[in-house]
């Protein structure tokens, strides 16, 4: 009788520890896909504009915000250095505001 219970005991013991393994199998694979979802949505957005999760469209517009990009940061940086830009700004300000 203590014997039959014992194996009983035993195969429980194996079935729990299997259990949060399947577990983890089954939430990376679903994390992944969700990731992959999410990044396939808009790849060029989260800096992934390569395959699986970009098509040619995407690559284009990835192209074409570059040259944007650069082009923006390269007005700024010339705009906003100039002595005339900083005059324009600290005279927009009221007299007793603070920096």
């Amino acid at each position: 009788m203590k014997r039959s219970a014992l194996v009983v005991a035993g195969h429980r013991a194996r079935t729990h520890r299997w259990l949060p393994g399947v577990l983890l199998v089954l939430g990376l694979v679903a994390g992944t896909a969700a990731t992959g979802w999410v990044l396939g949505s808009d790849p060029v957005g989260y800096g992934v504009a390569f395959w699986p999760f970009a098509d040619s469209a995407d690559q284009a517009e990835k192209q074409l915000m570059a040259l944007v990009s650069a082009s923006a940061r390269s007005s700024c940086a010339s705009d906003c250095t100039s002595p005339r830009a900083r005059r324009t700004r600290s005279a927009s300000r009221p007299s007793g505001a603070a920096r």
